[in-house]
């Protein structure tokens, strides 16, 4: 496979996944930017993980995405530390929190096709209830 047929076929999902961070970090309400970041990310993942992962077991080291990760890691702390400072996230919040949130929704992409993205719907909803503040009694 060539280099040139190896980023083509990453290139929608780097470009989904950038135009997900980019909304959601330009939206001026930190709390729903960062909903709309792990709900998108969660649904992409979900519906194109199984692409993604057979593919780079096969073709490891064929794309450099340490970059572009590391770029989306910059904005996403970035987004979170706007939450934070909103008072949207429980006070305990740390990165790593959405990051394994994330992380975990990736296995949404071994459910039954027919019902993924509801799951994926709902696994989102719920994990981000997960990073609201906790009410004191």
């Amino acid at each position: 496979m060539t280099p040139a047929l190896i980023d083509e076929a990453f290139r929608h999902e780097l470009t989904a996944c950038g135009a997900i961070m980019r909304d959601g970090c330009a939206d001026p309400d930190p709390w729903r930017g960062l909903s709309a970041v792990v709900h998108g990310i969660i649904e992409l993942n979900a519906q194109n993980q199984g692409f993604v992962d057979a593919f780079q077991s096969s073709y490891p080291g064929a794309a450099d995405h340490a970059a572009h990760r590391s770029g989306l890691l910059r904005q996403l702390a970035g987004l979170c530390r706007r939450a934070k400072r909103a008072g949207a996230l429980r006070a305990d919040f740390v990165l790593d929190d959405v990051i394994l949130l994330l992380l975990a929704g990736r296995a949404l992409a071994t459910t039954p096709p027919d019902v993924r993205l509801a799951a994926a719907r709902r696994f989102s909803t719920l994990a981000l209830d997960a990073l609201r503040p906790i009410p004191i009694p």
